[in-house]
């Protein structure tokens, strides 16, 4: 039988356990081994949605533009965006931004060392709040992201779903009832590594963890059960038709409304079609009605399919003139010459579009050259 964690003793060689392991075996991460509150928050906010290896350099490209709260609150939210371009989940770097303002009116520029401040501010949940207090700020605070509460769930054999408030509940429970009195930041630490080097979602390797003496689900041969394994559901499929137009040797783009999906960025004009509905002529009505513009679409000039977290997106992209540019409706429209484009943030999507366009332009100018 496996002794598992009802004493204190226990719990006393557990931490020990994953201690010893994380000296030896923990990963050697850019946010590792610093004690600097606002370097371990972006580094928490950006894996909340990014893998380790993608994150790692967008965090040095983050910092070196950002390097305190104090540089980041006095940001334009463009700029911000613009560090956080391919990243994705843009409301994290809206979020950001937003918390770093919010900790220069209320803490004097200091992130704060408390829960209900850290809470406070927008996109901070209670597991980015304890990483932040405990490796920063050496408090006993517990962390429940996705590699720690799979963990939990194989260390208690917790069957039931951990979406489930219950079963979240009984998890934030027992990630606390584990902590040291002191170092509970590298413990926290040595979880998140456990998780995520050896307690993985598929083929866990077992042989490798430090802890099989713990763990229920080892002894009742249940890893690969154990958490629940969700149902992948197919994604939905939407069509979208993009427009780019083309005045005086320049392009139209609009900026998204903030919040909401992409919210801040810019994007060539675009709209989702209904049903069978052709691309043209909804996009010429489109660009009538919200872009005060008289157009001229001409060929398709590119279609591909984005994927999205929750959905999939079927592209297709018009080229077309402006007639006459009328009087636009919309506050943030510009029109950008090609080789500005790159100073805008643009999401992953509108980005290849702007790619293209780029590419496209170059040649047609060297074509061009070699004609005269």
């Amino acid at each position: 039988m496996t002794p598992g964690l009802d004493s204190t003793e226990s719990k006393r060689l557990f931490a020990r356990k994953v201690l010893s392991w994380y000296r030896t075996n923990g990963r050697r991460l850019p946010w590792r081994n610093v004690r600097d509150p606002y370097r371990i928050w972006v580094s928490e906010v950006m894996l909340q949605q990014t893998q380790v290896a993608s994150a790692i350099r967008y965090y040095e490209r983050f910092l070196q533009a950002f390097p305190s709260v104090t540089h980041l609150a006095e940001a334009d939210l463009q700029e911000v965006l613009k560090q956080w371009e391919g990243m994705g989940y843009y409301a994290r770097a809206r979020n950001l931004h937003q918390s770093a303002r919010l900790i220069m009116e209320r803490h004097k520029g200091l992130v704060p060392d408390q829960m209900g401040d850290l809470l406070s501010l927008p996109g901070i949940g209670r597991s980015t709040a304890g990483a932040i207090l405990s490796i920063a700020f050496n408090q006993q605070a517990p962390i429940l992201d996705g590699n720690v509460q799979r963990l939990l769930c194989r260390i208690y054999a917790v069957q039931e779903d951990p979406r489930q408030a219950r079963v979240s509940r009984l998890l934030w429970q027992l990630s606390e009832g584990i902590l040291p009195e002191r170092q509970a930041g590298p413990l926290n630490q040595g979880l998140m590594d456990i998780g995520a080097l050896v307690c993985t979602p598929k083929a866990p390797s077992c042989p490798g963890c430090p802890l099989p003496s713990f763990c229920q689900a080892f002894h009742l041969n249940a890893q690969d059960r154990i958490p629940q394994p969700r149902r992948a559901l197919p994604l939905p499929h939407r069509e979208k038709a993009v427009a780019v137009i083309w005045w005086k040797g320049r392009v139209l783009l609009c900026r998204r409304p903030s919040p909401g999906l992409l919210g801040g960025l810019w994007e060539f004009p675009g709209w989702h079609l209904e049903g069978t509905a052709p691309a043209r002529p909804l996009l010429s009505q489109r660009l009538a009605e919200e872009c005060g513009l008289s157009v001229e679409l001409e060929e398709e000039i590119l279609s591909f399919l984005h994927a999205y977290t929750h959905f999939r997106e079927g592209i297709q992209v018009f080229h077309g003139r402006c007639r006459k540019p009328g009087r636009a409706s919309r506050a943030d429209l510009q029109w950008v010459r090609t080789e500005e484009l790159e100073r805008y943030p643009l999401s992953a999507s509108q980005r290849r579009i702007a790619d293209f366009v780029n590419d496209r332009t170059r040649a047609e100018s060297i074509s061009i050259r070699r004609h005269q």
